[in-house]
């Protein structure tokens, strides 16, 4: 079991505590072993359209 606090961010966003996203991260890499996943792709595709899109 992981504890961690939560804490406001300038956006006035709760988000997790470090040891809170370490859990998470290695539970993914865990469970990406465990299908076979391969996490290190070689090639990565990204639409810069719809990512340069601003949120405003």
């Amino acid at each position: 079991m992981v504890h961690s606090r939560l804490y406001l961010n300038d956006m006035n966003s709760i988000l997790p505590s470090m040891p809170l996203w370490r859990f998470i991260f290695q539970a993914l890499i865990n469970k990406a072993a465990v299908l076979s996943v391969n996490l290190y792709p070689q090639t990565i595709i990204c639409n810069f359209e719809i990512a340069l899109i601003p949120l405003c």
